[in-house]
Parts: structure tokens; sequence; C-alpha cells
């Protein structure tokens, strides 16, 4: 049963209904003083990422300082059982009255006991929320003593020789790719992102006059040769499709099958069937 219910939730994780669903979701609360509760509410959304942005909001609204953690979300459904017992008509009355958003703008929240599966959820996401915190010394540092330092958790100077070396090499990088700024940050072994950092610590160079970027121009013979291989391409696929499709189709007409019977077992249309039948004289 367990496993049938767990089919079912991974199944409506990420659907959107045309109508609205009731959401069990459980949580946990941590307020100013570091202190943890447990709840459990219903809310009523279209999928389950709404009632989760909608939990969000209203715990916002009503308590700004806490935080909210650990959330856990279920669909009530049709087959749906709590406490070992099947929801009745009765159960449902119950969720439709307590489930928010309600006509009196009020969350109703039920206190709910921890589990173990549950404390090892919330002890799996403290560790993955660990950072190691660390302290950022030279902070008040201008942008221009910034350039001759060097990060390595915090900033230390950069020796004049080895900041000159690394600016020829750079130099190097930018000249053999025709100034094209990803292939020289992958010949000094880094990121287009990071380059385009490193460009700003040298203002002495004026980069866009010594290495201009060397923009293609397209002409109107690039957009011909385009447009005629995007042809070629879909008529290969074309002749692919009637090549696989055409025996097929053959096969069920020598066999007394109606057009309309072979749209149906093949899944596709009339035309298509005529275009197998031509090819397949074509190819006789």
């Amino acid at each position: 049963m367990g496993r049938k219910k767990k089919l079912i939730q991974s199944k409506v994780k990420n659907v959107k209904f045309q109508f609205d669903q009731y959401w069990s979701i459980k949580y946990t609360e941590v307020d100013q003083n570091s202190k943890q509760s447990d709840y459990k509410v219903i809310i009523k959304a279209r999928s389950g990422d709404l009632a989760r942005s909608i939990l969000k909001a209203k715990c916002k609204e009503t308590s700004p300082h806490c935080k909210i953690k650990g959330i856990s979300i279920n669909m009530l459904h049709s087959n749906s059982v709590v406490n070992g017992l099947k929801l009745n008509l009765k159960d449902w009355e119950c969720v439709k009255s307590s489930s928010f958003p309600n006509c009196v703008n009020v969350l109703f929240r039920f206190n709910s006991e921890r589990t173990e599966r549950h404390k090892k959820h919330l002890k799996k996401l403290g560790q993955n929320c660990l950072k190691d915190h660390v302290k950022y010394s030279g902070q008040d540092l201008t942008q221009e003593q910034k350039n001759h330092m060097k990060w390595d958790g915090k900033w230390k100077p950069w020796p004049n020789l080895e900041r000159e070396a690394f600016k020829e090499r750079m130099f190097i990088g930018l000249k053999l790719n025709n100034n094209c700024r990803f292939k020289a940050a992958k010949y000094i072994s880094v990121s287009q992102r990071h380059f385009q950092k490193l460009l700003k610590k040298f203002p002495e160079v004026d980069w866009s006059k010594e290495f201009p970027v060397q923009r293609y121009k397209f002409s109107p013979e690039d957009n011909l040769k385009r447009v005629q291989k995007l042809r070629e391409s879909k008529l290969k696929n074309q002749e692919a499709f009637l090549r696989e499709m055409s025996p097929k189709v053959i096969s069920l007409l020598s066999q007394g099958h109606s057009y309309a019977s072979i749209c149906k077992s093949l899944k596709t249309s009339k035309i298509t069937i005529k275009n197998c039948i031509q090819y397949h004289e074509h190819k006789k």
C-alpha cells in the first residue's frame, strides 16, 4: 500500500490540474528563538508548487520573522489512507472545511508529532544547508587596489612579475584564437565568465581596441545556404519516414484494410497513406 501511495504522489507531483485539489502539507516552523514546531495543514490549489507558495505567503503574512523548512506535500485522492483508514464522506467534509484559502482567511494548523522519517529528512536538509562561513577580509579595498591583488580565501598581494606573466598569457591566448574570448578562456583554463572578470583586473589595457571582437556578418548567400540545408534535411527526414512506413501501409492494404482502419492502427492520416503509396509506386 505504501509503495502504491508513493507511486501516485510521484505522478501528481508536477501536474497542474484543471480544478483545485486538496494537499496535505507537513512542515516545520522555526521562530525567532530557534524553537521548532511541527504542523500539518490542508491547502486547496491546482498544483503542489502553488500549494507550497500559498502556504509560504500565508505564514509570512501571519508571522514575518518565522522561517519554514522541511515541507512535505501529499495530494489527497480517492484512495488516500489516514491512520490506516480510508477517507469517507464525513472525512472529506472535514478536509473541505479545514482547507485554506477559506472565507474566514484562517490557516488551520494541526500539531504534528515528529516521526523518525521526518527527523531523518530534517537532518538531511540541515546537512545540505551547512555552508562554510568565510570571513571576507579586505572588503574596504577599492577596485584599483584589488586589481593588484588576488583572492585565495582572502585578498593577498599579487606579485608584479606574476601579474605581468598572467597578462602576457592572456595576450597570447587572444592572439592565437583571433581575439575570441571563449577560446582564449579555454586556452588559459578558465571559464568564459571568469575571463571577462579578469579583463577588468587590467584596466591599463584597452581590450576593445587592442583585441577587438571579430563579429561575423551574415550575407544573403549565407542565408540561402542555411535555407537550402534546412530543406535538404527536411526532405531526408521525410524520405526516411516514408521508407519505414510504406511497407506497413502496403501490407495492410493487401490484406483488405480500409484507409480509416489503417489510420487507426498506424495512428496516421490519409494524406500520409497516399504519400506512402506514391513512394512505393515510384520505387518499383
